[in-house]
């Protein structure tokens, strides 16, 4: 944890007046604070000390530099591909094709490397033969 984050652990947040820190800080303690409520990890009637802590040991972390923020499409795509593969039982391509914008040839390029990323040395050995 950042030496500002224990810092305002010390503190709390009553006694803080927030009202020229960056936005762009305040914009991130709520997009952790809305992600810790949903997942359940702290309650909703909770304050934001704990989104607030984590957000400003990020700033800590990057603080003063002109940091990039990419774009998730690679991370997307593997979760989305992930979710085919779960959701797969080899009767439903169209179904998941049609469900995720698809072609059914496209469906089964990602079925394919999804079952070649999780095969096991023994199932490639074989495969091999």
């Amino acid at each position: 944890m950042s030496e500002l984050a224990l810092q305002l652990e010390k503190i709390g947040l009553d006694d803080i007046d927030r009202s020229d820190w960056p936005q762009s800080l305040t914009d991130m303690a709520e997009v952790i604070d809305a992600e810790l409520k949903r997942q359940g990890l702290v309650s909703e009637d909770s304050d934001e000390l704990p989104s607030l802590c984590i957000a400003l040991s990020v700033v800590q972390v990057y603080q003063g530099s002109s940091h990039y923020m990419p774009r998730c499409d690679k991370v997307a795509i593997s979760l989305r591909n992930a979710l085919i593969w779960r959701e797969f039982n080899g009767r439903n391509v169209a179904e998941l094709a049609r469900r995720n914008g698809l072609t059914d040839r496209q469906l089964y390029s990602i079925i394919a490397e999804e079952r070649g990323r999780r095969a096991t040395p023994q199932q490639t050995l074989f495969a091999q033969a």
